[in-house]
């Protein structure tokens, strides 16, 4: 049989962070250093330069952004909730390690690779935090300002003992335009979507993650190890938010903890509760 050519592109492309049916092309770089410029968004009307998405990385499934984040109904939240509801240690620990992580993406012009167009560069918090600092700076303002904005140095390198690599970014010594072309300029300045790479789930799309999770059913997920607690208290805790009335013990504790209080009073606990966590 010979081989498909176009088809083992396209997985080349793939395997470069190109996604097939979409305009959008990742920046995944390796160790070396780099010089970028960030693209302000098109899509983003409050000033900031990356989108922040909220992701929930469920083991043995695929991350997909959190639909808590965009105010709509999310199964995996209520779990969460739920789990803080019980007020055990056990149960905040379970509820922790369902909490969404925050990952931010930015469009860049990588230079030297500027026949790529705008790519898609994403980051961390600590990355963030330092971008964040080089804004609030006197000396430096706007990294975004197309006129006379600021490139970024970014350095790659690898730690040993370290899974993955650590990233530098500090800004150039001068300020400089985007780009002196203003026919580039445009073309640059219209950002792609990046809802095409990350789109938003819907409530039951999501609870058939979460279902997956807690109850894999292929061979490959089953295979995949979650600790023996965490696995068994979840699908305990889910079969009996959705077991009838004559279900067990727990069940009504967890009714008894949702009615204690006001939604607001909850909220609020629930907030006052991950703010502890994250100290």
């Amino acid at each position: 049989m010979a081989i498909d050519i176009e088809k083992m592109r396209q997985k080349l492309l793939g395997m470069k962070g190109q996604k097939k049916n979409s305009d959008i092309q990742l920046w995944k770089p390796g160790v070396g250093e780099y010089r970028v410029r960030i693209v302000p968004w098109k899509d983003i009307t409050d000033g900031n330069f990356a989108h922040e998405i909220h992701f929930y990385y469920l083991e043995g499934q695929r991350g997909f952004p959190a639909p808590v984040q965009f105010g709509k109904s999310d199964p995996v939240d209520e779990l969460r909730r739920s789990l803080y509801a019980l007020k055990t240690d056990d149960d905040r620990k379970m509820a922790n390690s369902l909490r969404p992580k925050m990952r931010s993406y930015s469009a860049v012009i990588v230079r030297g690779e500027e026949d790529k167009g705008v790519q898609v560069w994403s980051y961390g918090k600590m990355v963030y935090d330092r971008l964040l600092s080089f804004i609030v700076d006197p000396e430096v303002g706007d990294i975004t300002d197309v006129d006379n904005g600021w490139d970024l140095k970014v350095t790659i390198s690898e730690v040993k003992g370290k899974t993955f690599n650590d990233t530098v970014v500090d800004v150039a010594r001068k300020q400089s335009a985007l780009t002196k072309d203003e026919a580039q300029k445009e073309k640059w300045l219209d950002t792609p979507n990046i809802w095409v790479l990350y789109p938003q789930k819907s409530y039951q799309e999501a609870k058939d993650v979460l279902d997956n999770f807690l109850n894999p059913k292929s061979p490959e997920a089953e295979g995949v190890s979650r600790g023996k607690s965490s696995s068994d208290e979840l699908e305990k805790l889910v079969s009996e938010m959705q077991a009838p009335k004559t279900a067990k013990k727990e069940t009504t504790e967890v009714k008894k903890a949702a009615s204690k209080a006001e939604e607001s009073d909850l909220d609020k606990a629930f907030a006052e509760l991950e703010a502890d966590d994250e100290e």
